[in-house]
């Protein structure tokens, strides 16, 4: 078996296990998605500066969420970037969605 292949059914397990329960099942299917999101959104946002230094097996994964992330960065490229010091600056859009993110991940 492959390794995707093993990751696949054992999310498959584990949908199946927490479906199983009436309490989990609602919640855990929205908030999965969700925090799977931010957890991608930060990454993303980590290795922005990096992305030339990445090997080339990590790269085509950062092209392929690079190819999601860029329009939802462009539309809050109207907020300018936040200063923090003299000479270093940080991008408002993904600090902006990964906040969304995870106040949907409190409140459900």
């Amino acid at each position: 078996m492959k390794k995707t292949d093993l990751v696949i059914l054992a999310i498959a397990v584990i949908l199946v296990i927490t479906l199983g329960s009436s309490y989990l099942s609602a919640k855990f299917l929205l908030k999965l998605p969700i925090g799977l999101i931010t957890l991608l959104f930060v990454l993303y946002w980590k290795f922005m500066p990096y992305k030339n230094q990445l090997a080339t097996n990590y790269r085509k994964y950062y092209d392929m969420m690079d190819k999601f992330t860029q329009p939802v960065f462009r539309m809050f490229s109207r907020y300018p970037r936040i200063k923090l010091g003299p000479s270093m600056e940080m991008e408002s859009a993904p600090f902006i969605i990964s906040s969304i993110l995870i106040v949907i991940l409190i409140i459900l």
